[in-house]
């Protein structure tokens, strides 16, 4: 999913068309006008792009301005009839003051239209107490889970700073991932896309590494922020897929690339459960070494995050993630006398890659990053014996 399509005073076909082309099928769009929320519907429905909107309607009752469903309920059947309609968004970053609101009106569209989604996006570990309205960062996540009962769990989290990655980014990885697992219900990695502040200006690898860093923690979905340069009267941003202009930026190219990437990988990934998360020394803030017991003993080199799955038959896979997005490395990984193979699941045109050993005593192997980037392989096992 991409945040922010066309702007409100240009809502047009082939930008629609331009965010599908890049491999998008989803697009939040914040036009609040219902006139405009239908013309955009009607562009998004022949393309395969489905749209969750917003309408002042919802704002006016999450802020208690407007005590009516009626006007929900008849915009609701309106927007009904687009194949592309997939949801609202309904609250960026509420704090616990403002579940109840947001939880009633939830209520009110699940009991008339229970097939649509909801967009909900949760504050980050690094929002202040009265942001959160609690100090307890996993109690606040809890509650947003119990009480609003999204499809999917969505948190906000600027990862890249200018020269470091920002302390909380795999320590909030670890929350979603656990509540994810807690919950029985999917998470979603986020990229920004757009210089601020502290935030610079966007290279590739910066994209790669929030984008395989979520999907190495078990996230089932991705989202890009924006798709246009957001506004508003606090930041100075810089370009995001788009210009300031209008005009398609280098960014596009990239994120064009990883969907690609994404749409191979995700027969395999959507099918995975995350089983565990471990890092090569340093360890990083939320994070832990590899343990005995795991198909992989250690690996020399720095940087390298690494999750563990099974599919629904027991077999494993891996995911590795360079987390340097500064620069490309060659790791070693060392594996345990247990495995057989690494088998890699193809992402691109490149030939996957594939491990085995004629020596059983030495399991090594040594695998090339790009800078951010992530590489997902299945694990071949020796067959169990037999007691029968």
């Amino acid at each position: 999913m991409v945040w922010y399509g066309p702007a409100v005073q240009n809502v047009n076909a082939l930008d629609f068309w331009t965010i599908r082309q890049a491999g998008f099928n989803q697009c939040l769009v914040d036009f609040q006008e219902n006139a405009i929320n239908s013309k955009a519907l009607s562009f998004a429905d022949s393309i395969g792009l489905r749209l969750y909107v917003t309408d002042s309607a919802l704002n006016r009752f999450a802020a208690r301005q407007d005590s009516s469903l009626v006007t929900i309920d008849s915009l609701t059947t309106l927007y009904h009839s687009h194949p592309s309609f997939l949801g609202y968004f309904l609250a960026d970053k509420p704090g616990l003051k403002d579940f109840a609101s947001i939880s009633t009106l939830i209520d009110y569209l699940h009991s008339k239209h229970p097939s649509h989604p909801f967009f909900v996006q949760a504050n980050p570990e690094y929002a202040t107490p009265a942001a959160l309205d609690t100090i307890v960062y996993r109690d606040y996540l809890s509650l947003l889970m119990q009480k609003l009962r999204p499809a999917f769990l969505s948190i906000e989290h600027y990862g890249i700073l200018k020269d470091k990655l920002r302390p909380e980014f795999f320590t909030n990885l670890a929350h979603a991932r656990q509540m994810s697992l807690d919950n029985d219900s999917p998470f979603w990695a986020f990229a920004l896309l757009v210089a601020f502040d502290n935030h610079p200006e966007v290279a590739h690898s910066h994209v790669r590494l929030q984008l395989f860093a979520g999907l190495a923690y078990g996230a089932k979905g991705v989202q890009y922020y924006s798709f246009r340069p957001p506004k508003d009267n606090i930041h100075e941003y810089g370009d995001a897929i788009l210009s300031h202009e209008g005009d398609k930026t280098q960014a596009y190219s990239f994120v064009r690339m990883i969907n690609s990437e994404l749409e191979q990988l995700s027969p395999v990934l959507m099918r995975l459960k995350s089983t565990g998360i471990y890092f090569s020394h340093p360890v990083p803030p939320g994070g832990q070494p590899f343990k005995p017991g795991l198909p992989i003993i250690k690996i020399n080199s720095p940087s390298i995050l690494t999750g563990f799955f099974e599919d629904d038959v027991g077999q494993k896979y891996v995911m590795f993630v360079n987390t340097d997005f500064f620069y490309g490395k060659l790791a070693q990984v060392h594996f345990s006398e247990n495995v057989q193979a690494l088998v890699e699941v193809p992402k691109n045109y490149l030939p996957p890659l594939v491990i085995e050993w004629e020596d059983e005593l030495y399991k090594d192997a040594d695998i090339l990053f790009k800078a951010g980037d992530g590489r997902l392989f299945q694990i071949i096992e020796k067959p169990r014996p037999s007691w029968d």
